[in-house]
C-alpha cells in the first residue's frame, strides 16, 4: 500500500502517484503504474499533464475515457517537461507498464522508484543506473519491505516454478480438478499470471470486471478467459466453478506477508489441507533494496 504523499520537495509543482489534497495545486503529474493504491484522487480533469509509460497510457484511456491530458514517456529517453527540468522513465519490473522516474535539472538529480523488483542482472543491463550511481541528490524508494523481517525473498522465477508445479500436479488428476490462484490484491500479480499462461498453455478464468482492465494491454493477450478453465484467477468470492461442491479445488495464495524471516534454505510453500501459501513478491526484499 503506497503511503507516499505525492510531492517532491526538490521539484515544486510536481506530484507523483497521488492526486488529492495539496497535490491538486501541482501543475505536472506522474503515475508510476496503474495499481489503485498509487491512483488516489486520479480523475479526468487534472490541472496539468499526466506523464505515464505507454502501457499505463493504454490502461488509463480505457478507464478514464474523458482524460485528454495524458503524455507518454518512452523508456530510457530523456524528456524536457518544464523550465529546464528533464525526466527519464526507467523500467521498474513491478507490473506491466511500471516505471521509475529520474528527475534532473542543472542543480538537482532525484530518483523516484515507485514499486519495483529488478534482478541484479536487470540493474546491470539498464545503463542509466551506471550513469547515476553515487550522483543522486535524493532517492524516493519503495519501502514496502524495508524491514529486517524481510531480508530475503525467493526469485520470482523460483516462486513461479513452485506455483506452476502445484497447478500442474493438481489439474493433471482429472478435468474435475481446478486450481484457484488467489492473489492478495486485485492488481500486482500480472507477471505471475502471464507466466502461468505461458508455461501451462492454458488461459486463466477471470471475472468480467477484472478482465476489462486487461483488454487493451498487449502483454496480457490470451492470458485470461471468461470461458471454462481448470485454472482460475477470480476475485473473491470466486466464480461458481471454484465454489462448486462438484469440483475438486486447490487454492494457491501467492503472498509475501506470511514469510517473515524467510531464508534461502526454507521451503517456499505452506500447506493447510488443500490451501497453499507460496512465498511470492513483486516488491524488492531488504537485501535487494540494499
Amino acid at each position: 500500500m503506497s503511503t507516499f504523499p505525492g510531492q517532491l520537495s526538490e521539484f515544486p509543482g510536481v506530484s507523483i502517484d497521488r492526486f488529492d489534497g495539496e497535490n491538486c495545486l501541482s501543475s505536472l503529474f506522474f503515475l508510476s503504474h496503474c495499481h489503485t493504491d498509487h491512483m488516489t484522487g486520479l480523475r479526468d480533469n487534472l490541472p496539468g499533464p499526466l506523464y505515464v509509460s505507454e502501457i499505463s497510457a493504454v490502461i488509463l484511456r480505457n478507464r478514464f475515457q474523458n482524460m485528454t491530458n495524458i503524455r507518454t514517456l518512452e523508456i530510457g529517453v530523456e524528456t524536457d517537461i518544464s523550465n529546464g527540468v528533464r525526466v527519464t522513465a526507467i523500467p521498474a519490473g513491478h507490473c506491466p507498464g511500471s516505471v521509475m522516474f529520474l528527475f534532473e535539472s542543472a542543480y538537482c538529480r532525484v530518483l523516484y522508484t515507485g514499486d519495483f523488483r529488478l534482478r541484479e542482472r536487470d540493474v546491470r543491463n539498464i545503463r542509466i543506473f551506471q550513469a547515476i550511481q553515487g550522483k543522486l541528490d535524493n532517492l524516493y524508494v519503495d519501502s514496502t519491505f524495508l524491514n529486517r523481517d524481510f531480508e530475503d525473498f525467493p526469485s520470482r522465477v523460483d516462486s513461479t516454478d513452485a506455483i506452476v508445479n502445484l497447478i500442474e500436479e493438481w489439474i493433471s488428476k482429472s478435468s474435475n480438478h481446478i486450481a484457484w490462484i488467489k492473489p492478495p490484491a486485485r492488481y500486482g500479480s500480472e507477471y505471475l499470471f502471464k507466466e502461468i499462461h505461458r508455461r501451462t498453455g492454458k488461459s486463466l478464468h477471470i471475472d468480467l470486471d477484472n478482465l476489462s482492465n486487461y483488454f487493451h494491454i498487449p502483454d496480457m493477450d490470451g492470458v485470461f478467459t471468461l470461458h471454462g478453465s481448470q485454472i482460475h484467477a477470480c476475485w473473491n468470492p470466486g466464480c461458481s466453478a471454484v465454489r462448486s461442491e462438484a469440483k475438486e479445488v486447490r487454492v494457491i495464495r501467492p503472498t509475501a506477508m506470511f514469510w517473515r524471516k524467510w531464508k534461502i534454505s526454507d521451503p517456499l510453500t505452506m500447506r493447510t489441507c488443500n490451501f497453499f501459501r507460496v512465498c511470492y513478491s513483486s516488491h524488492s526484499s531488504l537485501r535487494e533494496l540494499r
